[in-house]
């Protein structure tokens, strides 16, 4: 998918999260492994989100007709085989919203299929792009340690849509879009 502009939508946790999640990977994650953006739940990837914002009408209908919710983010970490050391989110209203996007955008289902979406979606929120499975396992067993409650929990009433353009190495908001009462 080569495109001079990148969207995803995700869900942002609130600042408190953000710390207690920045505070982890600073002790259990080696820096060349750390990611360089801020720690975000996608609910629907790259496919079918174009720089012309064509998907955006049918994105704002979905999120008029979904409810605020809470979501839970587990504090022990796991690992996807492609890499990535994440911690599992909770909530059965994210992968109901995470399925109605994906309808209402309709990107092609070769993209869905190379972007984890629909039946291979796993809600999670990405700690380390991995190098090496033992280092994942080391970094999952200093999560088990690190967090001592174990779940976060918090209200989600908004998506964040992130953008991308050409020649930018990170993602910014471009728009926060409200979620019904």
């Amino acid at each position: 998918m080569s495109t001079s502009t990148k969207f995803y939508i995700c869900i942002l946790p609130p600042k408190g999260v953000q710390r207690a999640l920045a505070q982890f990977q600073e002790a259990a994650v080696p820096p060349e492994l750390r990611l360089n953006q801020g720690f975000h739940l996608s609910v629907k990837t790259q496919p079918g989100l174009s720089p012309d914002f064509s998907w955006l009408d049918a994105v704002l209908r979905v999120a008029e007709q979904q409810a605020a919710f809470t979501c839970s983010v587990s504090g022990v970490p796991k690992q996807f085989p492609e890499g990535i050391a994440y911690l599992p989110a909770y909530a059965d209203e994210v992968v109901r919203l995470h399925r109605k996007l994906v309808r209402a955008v309709q990107p092609p289902p070769e993209l869905s299929r190379e972007y984890f979406e629909l039946s291979l979606y796993t809600p999670h929120v990405t700690v380390a792009k991995l190098t090496d499975p033992q280092i994942g396992e080391q970094i999952c067993l200093r999560g088990e340690d690190h967090f001592e409650n174990g779940v976060f929990r918090f209200r989600v009433a908004h998506l964040s849509v992130q953008m991308r353009r050409l020649g930018e190495r990170h993602y910014a908001e471009a728009m926060q879009i409200p979620l019904r009462g």
